[in-house]
C-alpha cells in the first residue's frame, strides 16, 4: 500500500478477489501517423489499382501489472502453523498471515514506456473483365514491419531461455522479415448471361501485425522493473519475508514469425424468383504462426530443477507457433421488397479447431491461456474458444398495408431470430499437478468416461444449471503428469433469442420524418446460460475453464459443473424516438 495508488489484491482460497485487479491499472495510449494513397488505371478490359501506405505508431504510458501488489492467503498447516477451523484461508486472513506476496520492487517500479514502431505496406491488384460474363482478379501485396524501439532504450528480453541467466538489453526481436508478400486472386463467372446465377471464388494471404499489447509486455523484465516474490511475508511490510524470489514474468519470444492466414472461398448464389436470391457456398481459413502462451522455464521433477536451471524464474512466453484450421457450409436466401416484406435466412455449418485461442490470461474465460504441456502444442489442439457447429439467423421487416397515404399509416414490424449451438470450454485442475510451478497453471485431469450421463454428487441431473458435466468422469492424474483429457472438449449450453420492434413513422415535411418504436429483446425471456467457470485467472480477468479436482487427493473442487452466468439478458422493452431529415 502506497500513497496515490490504488489498492491492492487480497487473493483468499475459495473467494473472489478482493480489490482491485493486479493486472490494472494500464494507461498506456496510442497515436498513430498514417500516410497513404492509391492510384487507379483502366485499359483494355483491365482496372489496375496500385496502393501504398506507411505508418509511424507511438504508444506511450504505464502498464502497472502488481505494482499494487498481490497477497496469497492459503493453509499453512503444510509450513507448520496448524490451523484451529475448517477454513483455514479465511482463518490465515483474519490473523494477517499471508503465504505470500508479489509484487514490484518498490525502487524499480516505473513501467511507463515510449515505444515506437515503423510499418509499410504496397500492393497492385487487376481486375480483368475476360468477357461480358467472367471477371479474374488477381493482386500481391507487401508488408514491412519495423523491430520496435523504446525512445529510452528501456528494453530487454531472455533471449534464448533454454541456456540465458536472465534478460539481455537491447533490441525485443533478433530480426524482421523482409520476405512478407500476400498473393490474392478471385473469379466472378455469370454462368448462364443474364445476372441470375453467379460463381464467385477467392483465394489470399492476410496478415496482422503484433499489437503492442503484446511485446509490450516485456516491460515487466529487468533491469528496468523488478517482480518479485515473497513467501511469508509480513502483512503490510512484504520485503520482510522468508524466501524473496525476482520473478521474469512475461516476454514475447524473440525470435518470432509473423502471422498470417491463408484464406479461400467458393459461392454459387442463384435468383431463384423475381427478388429472391439463394447463395451457397464454402469458407475456410488456415492461420499459421499465431501467438501461443507457454511456461518456457517449467521446473522439471524427474530433473530437480527447471529446464534452465540458470534461470532460476519461471518464464511465460508467447511463442507464434500456433495453427488454426477453419471450415464452413455457408447458406443464405434473402426476398426484398415483396408485397410490403423483406426478409433473410442465414445458416453456417461450421468447425474450427487450434492450438490455442487465446494467449492472455486477461482474456481467457472458458479455457486456459497457456499450453499444458509446454512442449506438446499439438496435446492442446481442440475447438477453438469461439467455435460454433451451427449458426442460424433470421429476420424480416414488414410495412403493415393500411393507410399509406394517412396519418393512420407508416407502421412497420420488424424481428430478428438467432439460435446456435454450443461453444466449448475446458475441464481443469486447481493445483499444479504436474509441479510445472508457473505462474499461469493450466492442468487438466484425466478423462476417464462419459461426462453427460448419470447423476452429478450433488445428486442434480447431468445437463442442468446445477450439474452441466459430471465430474465423476475425470479423475486426478499421477503425481508430475499432465492430464488426458483435451482442451476444450466440454460443450456448453446453446443459445436462442427472438427480438421483436414496432415503430410508427410520421412525416413531418418533405425533408423529415420522426420515428417512434417499442422494442423488445429476447420477448419470450427464454434463459441462455454461459459455461461454467469456477476459475479465475492469475492476473484477475477472466476464467481458465472449469475446475474439476481442489487437490492431488481428489477432493472436487466447490461449484463443479455449475452454472452461474448467463449469455445475453432477460426480457428488455426500450422506447425509443428518432428524426429523419
Amino acid at each position: 500500500m502506497q500513497p496515490a495508488q490504488p489498492f491492492g489484491t487480497l487473493d483468499i482460497t475459495g473467494m473472489s478477489f478482493l480489490g482491485n485487479l493486479p493486472a490494472l491499472p494500464w494507461r498506456d495510449f496510442s497515436t498513430v501517423y498514417q500516410v497513404q494513397d492509391q492510384l487507379l488505371r483502366t485499359t483494355a478490359g483491365h482496372t489496375v489499382i496500385f496502393g501504398g501506405e506507411f505508418q509511424r505508431i507511438q504508444s506511450n504510458g504505464p502498464e502497472d501489472v502488481l505494482v499494487d501488489g498481490l497477497y496469497t492467503f492459503e493453509d499453512l498447516s503444510p509450513f507448520g502453523i496448524p490451523a484451529q477451523t475448517d477454513n483455514p484461508p479465511l482463518e490465515f486472513f483474519l490473523q494477517a498471515l499471508p503465504l505470500s506476496y508479489l509484487g514490484v520492487d518498490p525502487s524499480n517500479s516505473d513501467s511507463n514506456r515510449d515505444y515506437r514502431q515503423s510499418v509499410a505496406s504496397g500492393f497492385a491488384q487487376d481486375f480483368w473483365r475476360v468477357t461480358g460474363r467472367l471477371t479474374l482478379n488477381a493482386g500481391l501485396r507487401y508488408d514491412f514491419f519495423s523491430n520496435p524501439t523504446e525512445t529510452h532504450g528501456w528494453m530487454s528480453v531472455v533471449r534464448n531461455p533454454t541456456t540465458d541467466s536472465g534478460p539481455t538489453v537491447g533490441k525485443l526481436w533478433a530480426t524482421t522479415p523482409r520476405d512478407l508478400f500476400s498473393p490474392r486472386a478471385g473469379i466472378a463467372w455469370d454462368i448462364f448471361g443474364g445476372g441470375k446465377t453467379v460463381l464467385r471464388g477467392g483465394a489470399g494471404i492476410f496478415r496482422d501485425q503484433f499489437p503492442i499489447s503484446l511485446f509490450g509486455l516485456d516491460r515487466l523484465l529487468p533491469p528496468f522493473f523488478g517482480i518479485n516474490s515473497y513467501v511469508l511475508p509480513s502483512f503490510l511490510n512484504p520485503q520482510n519475508a522468508v524466501v524473496t524470489q525476482p520473478i521474469d514474468v512475461y516476454q514475447m519470444t524473440y525470435h518470432p514469425k509473423f502471422s498470417y492466414a491463408l484464406q479461400y472461398n467458393l459461392n454459387l448464389e442463384r435468383e431463384v424468383a423475381s427478388g429472391t436470391i439463394l447463395s451457397a457456398g464454402y469458407f475456410g481459413a488456415r492461420g499459421n504462426h499465431l501467438p501461443r502462451g507457454v511456461e518456457r522455464n517449467p521446473f522439471e521433477p524427474a530433473l530437480g530443477h527447471r529446464y534452465n536451471p540458470n534461470l532460476a524464474s519461471p518464464l511465460a512466453e508467447d511463442l507464434t507457433d500456433a495453427q488454426s484450421f477453419y471450415n464452413s457450409f455457408q447458406m443464405s436466401v434473402s426476398q426484398h421488397h415483396a408485397h410490403n416484406v423483406s426478409w433473410q435466412a442465414f445458416y453456417t455449418l461450421s468447425h474450427s479447431i487450434d492450438d490455442a485461442t487465446n494467449n492472455f490470461d486477461t482474456d481467457a474465460v472458458n479455457e486456459p491461456a497457456t499450453t499444458q504441456d509446454p512442449f506438446n502444442r499439438k496435446g492442446s489442439r481442440g475447438r477453438s474458444g469461439f467455435d460454433i457447429r451451427h449458426n442460424f439467423v433470421a429476420n424480416v421487416v414488414y410495412e403493415l398495408p393500411f393507410g399509406r397515404k394517412s396519418q393512420f399509416g407508416g407502421w412497420q414490424i420488424s424481428a430478428i431470430a438467432s439460435i446456435h449451438s454450443n461453444v466449448p470450454f475446458t475441464p481443469m485442475l486447481a493445483f499444479d499437478n504436474a509441479d510445472v510451478q508457473s505462474l499461469f497453471p493450466s492442468d487438466r485431469p484425466d478423462l476417464i468416461g462419459n461426462p453427460y450421463v448419470g447423476v452429478c454428487p450433488n445428486g442434480s441431473r447431468v445437463g442442468t444449471p446445477s450439474c452441466w458435466f459430471n465430474p465423476d468422469a475425470f479423475a486426478v492424474p499421477p503425481p508430475d503428469q499432465f492430464g488426458t483429457a483435451g482442451r476444450n472438449i466440454l460443450r456448453g449450453p446453446s443459445f436462442a433469442e427472438f427480438d421483436l420492434s414496432i415503430e410508427k413513422g410520421f412525416r413531418l415535411s418533405e425533408a423529415m420524418r420522426v420515428t417512434f418504436g417499442v422494442e423488445a429483446y429476447n420477448l419470450l425471456n427464454h434463459p441462455n446460460f454461459g459455461v461454467p467457470s469456477n476459475t479465475q485467472s492469475a492476473l484477475g480477468l477472466g476464467g481458465n475453464g472449469d475446475a474439476v479436482f481442489e487437490d492431488a487427493a481428489g477432493d472436487l473442487a466447490d461449484n463443479v459443473g455449475r452454472i452461474f452466468t448467463t449469455a445475453g439478458g432477460a426480457r428488455q422493452f426500450q422506447l425509443d424516438a428518432r428524426v429523419t431529415f
